[in-house]
């Protein structure tokens, strides 16, 4: 949230990017103990890591969603979360894990929304659910 607002570089620098490549730290690594669930969902690996085998060429990547003009794209091993706001459908893009095409945050409601979302971040799980229904509003 930050870096989409420009607090941790200016926002200029981050739009000289054409796309954001977002992930979780634990999203390469599905061998970590950190990318399963405890017991209680008997230690299977986490919706929000990478799927098996995947390498990623980033150019490829790129001339995919450039030639396509797709604004976001999502990472999920499970069945993606759709949801319903004013008659317009969005995904939530679980685990945060995702691209963007950065013009998308060159926008001055998006902007304030995030300044919004900064402000009343608490470091929950819920606000960080919460967060991931609202990037889905907001970019897919």
């Amino acid at each position: 949230m930050e870096y989409f607002s420009g607090r941790i570089e200016e926002l200029r620098e981050v739009l000289e990017s054409e796309y954001i490549f977002q992930f979780q730290e634990h999203y390469l690594d599905t061998e970590a103990e950190y990318s399963r669930w405890g017991p209680e969902l008997e230690y299977r690996i986490k919706g929000a890591v990478v799927p098996d085998n995947v390498v990623f060429d980033l150019n490829w990547l790129h001339d995919i969603l450039r030639s396509n003009k797709i604004a976001a794209a999502f990472c999920d091993r499970t069945n993606p979360c759709w949801f319903q706001r004013n008659s317009v459908t969005h995904i939530a893009p679980n685990g945060g894990n995702y691209i963007l095409d950065t013009k998308q945050l060159d926008d001055k409601n998006v902007q304030k929304e995030l300044a919004r979302m900064y402000r009343r971040c608490d470091n929950t799980h819920s606000w960080a659910l919460y967060a991931e229904f609202k990037w889905g509003e907001l970019f897919f």
